[in-house]
């Protein structure tokens, strides 16, 4: 027995990240940054996973009071969507 299925192409992409939580919302912007054509899935009602479905209140610091200890694409979102929030909270 041999199944078949004719599926429709909606579109071509160079890379497919399931999941629009914090890894795969990062996954997604730097493979875009590095010129890839990128489809990121979530089957959330909005991406961020845990941190706003979950209702998580935080994310880690990324500065111990003293020195950064974590840069990259989860501080570039954090300097955006609280800008008016010091770091060192």
């Amino acid at each position: 027995m041999k199944y078949s299925k004719d599926i429709d192409v909606i579109g071509v992409y160079d890379v497919f990240v399931a999941g629009g939580g914090a890894a795969g919302v990062a996954a997604a912007i730097a493979a875009s940054r590095m010129g890839s054509r990128v489809f990121l899935a979530e089957s959330g009602g909005a991406f961020g996973g845990m941190i706003t479905t979950g209702l998580v209140p935080s994310i880690g610091p990324f500065y111990d009071g003293k020195r950064m200890i974590a840069t990259g694409i989860g501080y570039e979102i954090r300097k955006r969507v609280a800008r008016d929030v010091p770091e060192t909270e």
